[in-house]
């Protein structure tokens, strides 16, 4: 899966975002959605701060297609992992857990 994975995040971070888009990861990073509910807030709020700013209206055309893009690479890489003999996809997530495996 970590092959098939062409997004810019940690790979195991995007997976849990697949099925938590809002949560932190378990590592703590925080979510690109929470980011990007944070500058929606600051530009269409009447007390956020960023009302009409066209730079933060940029940031945040830029952070949705962060967002749609990343949806999609792990999308596609679990689709790929799925069509791998059963349990190689996930596997390649933790290389170092493989039972038996020598190197």
């Amino acid at each position: 899966m970590r092959q098939a994975y062409v997004g810019r995040l940690d790979v195991l971070n995007a997976l849990w975002w697949k099925s938590h888009p809002a949560d932190a990861a378990p590592d703590g990073t925080p979510s690109l959605l929470n980011g990007l509910r944070d500058l929606q807030h600051r530009v269409f709020s009447a007390n956020g701060g960023s009302a009409g700013d066209p730079d933060a209206a940029l940031a945040i055309r830029a952070l949705e297609a962060e967002i749609s893009a990343e949806r999609e690479a792990i999308t596609a890489a679990v689709v790929i992992a799925q069509a791998e003999p059963e349990g190689q996809g996930l596997h390649s997530l933790f290389p170092a857990d493989r039972v038996g495996d020598t190197g």
